[in-house]
């Protein structure tokens, strides 16, 4: 996810209005070189990047598209009031130090405590803005998510958004139940959850090309994707919990938010939806 912000970053990108400076310092070394001989490419040769862009059949652009619809989704709870932010999964996730609106914000990033280890040594020279960044090492197989957070001074009187960006799809639906309860016990009435989520039915409209390419990251990532659900499946969990769907899109409509996409780019895009709801 990462890597690909980096390359968003860089230009390869229909994708308005969006920009990751600090995904490429928070990558490994050896992809941080593979970023930075992209850009080497790209200086100079006008269209190369857009000439990427259309050889993924704009996969490219899947985070930047989420990215930006779960960014303004935080900035309306900002503006409403919500002062703690909570990143589940949070991986190389820089939003503690790129979000404009943080001030006064209490950042909670939770994550296995290895890939913590690894990102907070990236980022020992970065700032984030927030009122205060708090890493949250949790190994769901062992440790209890309500326990840690409270621990790490969660208020569970105040507000808080949560953000759970593309793991969903990773998990078993048993694993995304138990999760979802356990945040539903944990935040007041008001809070605020964005889950992306992937859908299954639209897989066999997706081009050969983005297909394969989609499998060679997977394959690379080692991570099977085990909880695709439907749009109906993902309302009936967040309901079971007391969550109420504020909105439910999908690429195309980020498309039209946030890119320049055309209609006949955005026809069969991947299935992946993000859910905004809120504790009710």
């Amino acid at each position: 996810m990462a890597f690909f912000r980096a390359l968003n970053t860089l230009g390869v990108t229909r994708v308005r209005d969006f920009s990751d400076p600090f995904a490429a310092q928070l990558l490994p070394p050896s992809v941080g070189r593979v970023v930075q001989g992209a850009q080497w490419l790209l200086e100079g040769r006008q269209g190369l990047g857009q000439r990427w862009w259309v050889a993924s059949r704009g996969l490219i652009d899947t985070v930047a598209l989420r990215s930006r619809a779960i960014d303004t989704a935080w900035g309306e709870a900002y503006r409403l009031g919500v002062r703690q932010l909570v990143i589940l999964g949070a991986g190389l996730d820089a939003r503690a130090y790129r979000l404009d609106l943080l001030q006064g914000v209490h950042v909670f990033e939770v994550d296995h405590p290895a890939t913590q280890q690894f990102k907070r040594a990236r980022a020992a020279s970065l700032r984030s803005p927030a009122e205060s960044l708090r890493y949250v090492p949790v190994d769901f197989a062992h440790d209890d998510l309500g326990n840690a957070l409270r621990d790490a001074g969660l208020r569970t009187d105040e507000r808080a958004f949560v953000i759970w960006e593309g793991v969903t799809m990773y998990l078993p639906h048993r694993a995304v139940e138990e999760t979802l309860s356990k945040l539903s016990k944990l935040v007041p009435p008001g809070s605020r959850l964005a889950m992306t989520y992937l859908e299954p039915a639209t897989r066999r409209h997706e081009p050969l090309i983005r297909r394969n390419l989609r499998r060679w990251i997977l394959s690379r990532s080692g991570e099977p994707q085990l909880g695709l659900m439907r749009r109906e499946h993902a309302t009936r969990l967040l309901e079971g919990v007391r969550f109420r769907a504020l909105s439910d899109e999908n690429r195309v409509e980020f498309a039209a938010r946030f890119s320049d996409e055309s209609a006949e780019e955005t026809a069969g895009a991947l299935g992946e939806r993000m859910v905004v709801a809120e504790k009710v």
